[in-house]
């Protein structure tokens, strides 16, 4: 049965909502309204989105509570018509980017007794009595399934959806375009499929191209889709694929997911830039333009985190024990609250049964990160790699000295590194780029040299970096590890171990000297440091190095506070542990002054 009109409201606003229903229904008006359509065990849900299909006219209640409410802001999106009835508030502080469109069309009811509600009711009848406009053929195509494990994203989800319905600022930019930029395996894909999933109402056709089968293939394919009747005409997909792009330039709303782009260049060439397609693209590469903004994700929160490891792996929070509990806490963060580092550890978890938990899972990375960071588990974004290669295409495009910059990391804590550090060993990190095939050629200028070596990091996710500080992934510096032999392992240990010490001496001598005399401990800093001078071809022996990295690390170990540099990222492991092949950390986190060394290397 077909509805006049639809009423979205927030439950705490019941009251205007009938007051609403009932002057409607007085003055003859079919009215889809929850009340009075909804009965006990039907699913309503589906009756909601029935309703709203079938109503014509669109009357969202905008209180400020109506903003807040979940399901409200979905409601009127793909209505034929919208009429915005004011109740409380500005109209810009409770309404949304969507119905910015639909403003002029707003009627003010916030002062009860001066509505003229006649002509609000003649403005609807003028809406029903235009002929119902012919409604674009539905078309979903969507390459994944949802995801039923979706959990901590609403806000990004809103967040996106809102950009996308700003306002363009000029006529022919693309203002209906938004970049979602993070690290492999934070879950663009899984949340680009989501917001095709909770937005369906509003674009009558979705279509997902797969960036990495070709531009020109994917929209060959939207061409066949969109036009089925020419399907058997001849044409090369050279010339389908452009009469695609022509349509997606067109009027008609749709939504077009252009997902693991590359970077700009290569798709600026797709990008519809008129008409009323919606944009969203997911990306590793966080360079993009002004012309693009850019949304970055991030990992998970702690409870998200949990929630995912639990529903994944078949858990019950009530069931757990405190032990238990705890473990799965650990674990989370142990992975770095990593979306699919999570889901493939919880996949596993519970494919090994109820006798196996979070504890059982915790021993067996310990001693076998490597190992299990291998596993790959179906998701339901069919992710095709394991976290152990999931950044190793993205590793393979960066320049060489961003690759030795990036391994130098790995052997720090995941917490924040002054650029200064890699700026004092910049000549050494220059002879290292010769491991990754590049000509060891020195730079004029060693900061801008660095530089240049974070932001391509940071331009493809694999690093935060704000001109100062650069912080990376514990679970990215995990990987670079484990994927280490033996004696690569011990030299890059070593080179790590002296870009610290370099660096942590330097500040040391500054702000310790006195007189212009380097402290004892700077002074035997400075004789391990010497061990080092030719990084690419030479490092000491295990047993010299331990000799005398440990004691100046002792030394400076048990330094005066006033020595510590104050923003020195702390090493991975604390003074004593060796950490082994294939283990993600020490079992202890480092404590007090400890805080600031590196350990002993490990027996080859």
């Amino acid at each position: 049965m077909p509805y006049d009109c639809f009423i979205s409201y927030a439950s705490v606003d019941l009251a205007i909502a009938e007051e609403l229903h009932r002057r409607l229904q007085t003055a003859g008006f079919t009215v889809w309204f929850d009340k009075a359509r909804l009965h006990p065990g039907c699913d309503w849900h589906r009756e909601i989105e029935r309703g709203a299909e079938e109503s014509r006219v669109m009357l969202p209640v905008l209180t400020p509570r109506w903003r807040l409410s979940e399901w409200t802001r979905f409601e009127t999106y793909g209505a034929e018509a919208v009429i915005p009835i004011l109740c409380e508030g500005r109209f810009e502080d409770v309404s949304t980017p969507p119905q910015v469109s639909h403003q002029s069309q707003s009627w003010d009811i916030s002062d009860g007794d001066n509505v003229d509600w006649p002509r609000l009711f003649t403005s609807l009848r003028t809406l029903l009595a235009a002929a119902q406009p012919e409604r674009t053929r539905h078309l979903a195509h969507l390459r994944y399934r949802a995801n039923p494990y979706f959990v901590g994203r609403e806000e990004d989800l809103l967040r996106i959806h809102e950009q996308l319905h700003q306002n363009p600022t000029a006529v022919l930019t693309q203002g209906r375009v938004r970049a979602i930029a993070a690290l492999g395996g934070v879950g663009k894909t899984t949340l680009a499929r989501q917001y095709a999933e909770k937005f369906w109402r509003l674009y009558p056709q979705i279509f997902w191209v797969d960036t990495r089968l070709g531009y020109e293939t994917e929209f060959a394919h939207i061409f066949d889709i969109l036009f089925p009747e020419l399907s058997g005409s001849g044409l090369t997909d050279d010339i389908k694929a452009r009469r695609a792009l022509e349509a997606l330039n067109s009027r008609d709303r749709r939504l077009l997911i252009l997902d693991n782009a590359e970077n700009e260049e290569t798709a600026q060439a797709w990008i519809p830039k008129t008409g009323s397609c919606h944009t969203p693209i997911t990306s590793r590469y966080a360079g993009w333009s002004a012309a693009i903004q850019t949304i970055y994700l991030h990992v998970l929160e702690k409870e998200p985190a949990r929630e995912l490891l639990l529903r994944r792996s078949g858990r019950e929070s009530d069931g757990l024990s405190d032990d238990e509990s705890r473990a799965g806490d650990t674990l989370a963060e142990s992975l770095g609250y990593l979306p699919l580092a999570l889901e493939q550890a919880a996949a596993y978890i519970g494919e090994q049964g109820a006798a196996f938990g979070f504890r059982d899972y915790l021993k067996l990375y310990a001693e076998s990160a490597a190992e299990l960071l291998t596993l790959k588990a179906l998701g339901s974004t069919e992710y095709p790699d394991a976290v152990i290669t999931t950044w190793k295409t993205t590793v393979a495009k960066l320049p060489a000295e961003s690759r030795v910059v990036l391994r130098l990391a790995a052997f720090m804590a995941a917490t924040p590194m002054p650029m200064k550090m890699f700026v004092d060993s910049a000549k050494e990190v220059c002879l290292c780029t010769e491991l990754f095939g590049a000509e060891s050629e020195a730079s004029p200028n060693d900061e801008l040299f660095i530089r240049q070596a974070l932001t391509s990091l940071k331009r493809y996710s694999m690093a935060q970096f704000d001109g100062r500080m650069a912080q990376f992934h514990g679970l990215v510096q995990t990987v670079e590890r484990v994927n280490l032999t033996g004696r690569e392992f011990s030299d890059w240990w070593r080179r790590a171990t002296a870009v610290f010490i370099a660096h942590f001496l330097e500040h040391v001598a500054d702000e310790s000297s006195s007189g212009g005399q380097t402290t004892g401990s700077g002074q035997r800093g400075h004789r391990c440091v010497r061990f080092t001078s030719n990084w690419k071809t030479r490092t000491p022996k295990p047993s010299i190095w331990r000799r005398s990295s440990g004691r100046i690390l002792r030394s400076l170990g048990n330094s005066d506070n006033q020595s510590i540099p104050p923003r020195m990222g702390h090493p991975q492991i604390s003074l004593g542990q060796r950490p082994r092949k294939g283990s993600p950390q020490s079992p202890q986190a480092p404590t007090g002054r400890n805080k600031w060394t590196m350990t002993d290397e490990r027996q080859n």
